[in-house]
């Protein structure tokens, strides 16, 4: 399928006209495709403004029964609902890290569009409620921090999915092998942290949905397409082509009284990175930050670079994802932070110059990932990712 799309500015364009163009272009179609040539190729014109020849933008349409390829548009501010209306994405739900617009609308539906990865998990133990976030990253699978399930049992564990039932699980919450809470006790960290991921297999697969898709996750054929690379890229190339400055501005969602919020934070790298963490010290429970942050960890908040957003205690376990165009890359999993800030009537609070949080960097988690995630020798009842060395 081939899609040409044209925005004329009305009469007031010079540029000659596109007719000549459009000949060639539905000659070499029909070299390549014969007499169905027409099925193969959608070239839509949208007219803005007052002014235009109509009887020339006719010319240069598709003309296909029950199909519209011809718009005609007072001013520009309507064009991405326009598009939305138009696009069928019944073939591209299957994109990692999609995310749309919301144009204007502010209805809960609409707003989905913009985070179709996040689910909500709520854990009960007992009379006691807790709950974290969690990124779909396929439609078997939901990646989130190893700390929401310790000690809890299965049957008590619901997943959230926007508007779809709760979600059950097929087995116990899969933890990374080497997290352990209490490992660095005596060496002044009261909790330990590193490690701090868990993934969550879904009794069935997501109906997958512009409201509902995977975010993409490194080092997978997904994320490098994502990120505008070659596929023959390597893990370690992406890393550096994502990661590549002292600040590099990232997003993460959080809910607070129902609503979900975007909040805006900048990853401290290279020289930046040793006065973030030192900060960890600043936690109650943590007496050396060279014990308590390793290089797994990245780090995030305070005023050096602007007054960012923190995470509250109820955003462990979501993803912290980097922007590219209109695709969404997880590079993190929002693990703990230094300070909790978020109390009171405030859904973004913001950090003071010590306040840090921790994400455990997912670029540090290939072995374990592919374990769980990639293609395996055995045939499996689920659709597998395939991830690059």
């Amino acid at each position: 399928m081939y899609l040409i799309l044209a925005i004329p500015a009305g009469n007031t364009n010079m540029g000659g006209s596109a007719e000549p163009t459009v000949i060639r272009i539905r000659n070499l179609m029909e070299g390549i495709h014969g007499k169905d040539w027409q099925k193969y190729l959608d070239i839509y014109v949208f007219g803005v403004g007052a002014k235009m020849n109509e009887e020339e933008i006719n010319k240069l349409v598709s003309k296909k029964s029950s199909e519209k390829h011809f718009y005609k548009l007072r001013d520009d501010t309507k064009l991405t609902s326009l598009f939305k209306m138009i696009i069928d994405e019944s073939n591209s739900v299957d994109l990692c890290g999609l995310s749309w617009d919301r144009d204007g609308d502010d209805s809960t539906t609409s707003k989905r569009q913009e985070y179709p990865w996040v689910v909500t998990i709520s854990v009960l133990v007992g009379n006691e409620h807790s709950s974290c976030m969690g990124a779909l990253v396929t439609p078997r699978f939901v990646l989130t921090a190893a700390h929401c399930f310790r000690d809890k049992q299965i049957d008590m564990i619901k997943v959230k999915v926007f508007d779809q039932e709760d979600m059950t699980l097929e087995q116990k919450p899969i933890i990374h092998p080497d997290y352990d809470v209490f490992k660095k006790k005596d060496k002044g960290v009261s909790e330990f942290y590193d490690y701090d991921v868990a993934l969550l297999k879904l009794s069935s697969d997501v109906q997958r949905s512009k409201y509902i898709r995977p975010i993409c996750i490194p080092c997978t054929i997904s994320s490098i397409r994502a990120s505008g690379l070659h596929t023959s890229t390597t893990c370690k190339a992406q890393e550096e082509f994502l990661l590549n400055q002292n600040s590099v501005p990232a997003r993460f969602m959080s809910e607070w009284k129902g609503q979900m919020y975007e909040k805006d934070v900048q990853i401290k790298l290279k020289e930046k990175r040793e006065s973030c963490i030192k900060d960890a010290e600043e936690a109650e429970g943590i007496k050396n930050y060279k014990e308590a942050v390793t290089k797994n960890f990245l780090c995030t908040g305070g005023t050096e670079d602007k007054v960012e957003d923190i995470a509250c205690k109820g955003d462990s376990g979501g993803a912290l994802y980097l922007k590219n165009l209109k695709r969404r890359i997880q590079v993190g999993v929002i693990s703990w932070g230094v300070k909790d800030l978020c109390m009171g009537n405030i859904p973004k609070p913001l950090s003071t110059a010590t306040t840090r949080d921790y994400h455990i960097n997912l670029f540090r988690m290939q072995k374990f990932l592919k374990e769980h995630l990639g293609e395996k020798k055995n045939e499996t009842n689920y659709e597998p990712l395939k991830f690059v060395d």
